[in-house]
């Protein structure tokens, strides 16, 4: 992406979003039919992760996707200059109370999330409504200008963005500060195969990050899930879900597998707003891969 092409984006930004929904036609028309955007890729992953489907019932959530996914990358760009009213009714939080009982005890968090729903729309409306100072883990992109377009999307409400590689540094100084604040992860991203947790997800055997777990026995931080629901074009609801309240009382792996089965329920109750354009299963499990980082309640193959 060249800083020509983050001009114009900037500037399509400014339209409504009813506009930009227009284009949204225009984009599923070019990557579903015309390009067939990793359309083969997607079917397939579809057809593993729900055999007990039917072909049309698959199709029909394939079309879905490819609909939201459209709508998503619209939403996104006029992320970048949204209004905060208008955000804040695009996107509803049903039970912000959960998160302000941690932030009225004096104690940080930690919100776990997939590629599920509008993520970026739950940074920036957190970001205004939110006590915790909402502190979000990423990846850099190797694309500078492109990245440095998402660290100003994301920060324009006052998130802060940490990558993931500083994450443990910048915990402990806030700890040191006490700061009380929300760590965002997005726990979906595909390890190397050595260093994932593997277990079922979407009935085959995946790789996990195990950053969460990791990050909330080191710092005692309890865990929600951000479940994040469609209501209709271009209007989200958001509950949070409490998973760990007190990470220590865990063995290894159970953290990383209930976060991770939270995130499948809500793929399995709403499939259509899941990137399932990712090479989620690009790996096999390791077969000298040792006993703990595996799930023994997995039963496939490896």
């Amino acid at each position: 992406m060249t800083k020509f092409g983050i001009a114009i984006i900037k500037l399509l930004s400014k339209l409504p979003l009813s506009v930009l929904y227009g284009l949204s036609g225009l984009v599923y028309l070019i990557v579903y039919h015309i390009v067939g955007y990793r359309k083969e890729l997607v079917r397939e992953q579809l057809k593993l992760s729900f055999p007990e489907k039917s072909e049309q019932e698959r199709k029909r959530i394939e079309k879905s996707f490819f609909h939201y996914f459209a709508d998503l990358i619209v939403e996104i760009v006029k992320g970048i200059s949204i209004k905060p009213e208008e955000i804040k009714k695009r996107f509803v939080f049903e039970n912000l109370e959960l998160l302000e009982k941690y932030y009225e005890n004096g104690q940080s968090a930690i919100a776990v999330m997939g590629h599920f729903g509008n993520w970026e729309y739950a940074c920036l409306t957190f970001s205004l409504q939110g006590k915790h100072q909402l502190n979000g883990v990423y990846k850099p992109l190797h694309n500078k200008p492109f990245d440095q377009l998402f660290i100003d999307l994301r920060s324009r409400f006052g998130s802060k963005l940490t990558a993931m590689k500083e994450i443990y540094d910048v915990l402990e100084e806030e700890q040191e500060k006490d700061e009380i604040t929300l760590t965002g992860l997005i726990a979906d991203q595909t390890p190397r195969p050595h260093k994932g947790y593997w277990m079922e997800f979407l009935n085959r055997d995946t790789p996990v990050f195990l950053g969460c777990e990791r990050i909330s026995k080191k710092f005692n931080l309890p865990i929600v899930f951000v479940d994040i629901r469609r209501k209709k074009r271009g209007q989200y609801t958001c509950r949070f879900v409490e998973l760990v309240t007190d990470p220590h009382k865990y063995s290894d792996g159970e953290i990383t597998e209930i976060h991770t089965k939270a995130l499948e329920k809500a793929i399995r109750e709403s499939p259509e707003t899941w990137i399932w354009t990712h090479k989620r299963w690009k790996h096999k499990r390791p077969e000298d891969l040792p006993e703990e980082m595996y799930s023994k309640r997995y039963t496939g193959g490896v």
